[in-house]
């Protein structure tokens, strides 16, 4: 019952945003395959102002555990049992601390889990999966064997969220990357066997994590990297309009109103930055 509860409130609506991005790019593209990665890159976009969350208060934990740490360690050094237990009580009190407040370095993890449920439980009863080959995969209701049966694409997978754990946890603790990478180990345990359409979506997902990260974690000024992102987002609305105008072959109504779509999308970051910039001269003069 409880099950059913949760499933009902939490994954059930997340499955139907999968299953609407995903008609909608069927619709559009006629490729089952193209139509995975459009929901891969729409489903990480809409999370993307939670991992943003979960990463400030991850950094917030950790400022917070490093800053109290030395006088931890020196209270578990002096004192044992209750009275160790009393003494940490007081001083998270005096800091106004619980240890409980250690789960939001979780929130990261916490969120993965309902979004992969919900495409497990979607891609893994998708009948458009069956047959559909896209680039090297020749059935992506089925594991890859690419490799005389061994399934390639799951350990391409491991490696990309494996390279992306190493740019997010440059500067963390042994637990931390500990963490990271026993659960890029738990994915590919559980998805090994999986249809490649799933792992498609998966390994796509940790694509997007990676640049998350190596965009977070260049040292360049802010300008600059902004204007890098405007300019990918640009870049990638632009290629998604060259593919739908000129070489897809939908419904023309239906291409233009995306292409339309794409096309305000990929100028609002540059209209907002000259937005800016006429701001700041107007209020210099």
């Amino acid at each position: 019952m409880e099950h059913n509860i949760l499933f009902t409130i939490i994954i059930y609506p997340i499955t139907q945003i999968i299953e609407f991005i995903f008609v909608f790019a069927y619709k559009l593209f006629r490729e089952t395959g193209i139509s995975i990665i459009f929901v891969s890159g729409a489903i990480s976009i809409l999370c993307l102002p939670l991992y943003m969350v979960a990463e400030r208060w991850q950094e917030t934990e950790r400022n917070i555990q490093k800053r109290l740490a030395p006088k931890i360690a020196k209270i578990k050094a002096v004192f044992r049992g209750d009275e160790r237990f009393m003494v940490l009580s007081t001083y998270y009190r005096q800091n106004k601390y619980h240890p409980v407040f250690a789960l939001r370095s979780t929130f990261g993890l916490f969120i993965q889990i309902p979004f992969f449920i919900a495409a497990y439980h979607y891609l893994s009863h998708l009948d458009a999966l069956n047959g559909a080959s896209f680039i090297f995969l020749s059935d992506l209701g089925k594991p890859d064997a690419l490799l005389n049966g061994i399934n390639l694409l799951p350990i391409l997978m491991t490696l990309i969220n494996c390279a992306a754990g190493v740019v997010y946890t440059y500067k963390l603790a042994l637990k931390d990357k500990a963490q990271v990478f026993g659960i890029a180990l738990l994915f590919l345990l559980l998805l090994y066997n999986a249809a490649s359409g799933l792992v498609l979506y998966w390994t796509l997902n940790n694509v997007f994590s990676l640049l998350k990260n190596l965009y977070f974690s260049i040292r360049i000024p802010n300008n600059i990297k902004r204007n890098l992102l405007y300019l990918s987002v640009s870049l990638i609305c632009s290629i998604l309009i060259f593919y739908i105008m000129a070489i897809n072959s939908g419904v023309l109504i239906t291409r233009i109103i995306v292409s339309c779509v794409l096309g305000i999308i990929g100028i609002i970051p540059w209209s907002l930055f000259f937005f800016e910039k006429l701001l700041n001269k107007i209020y210099i003069f």
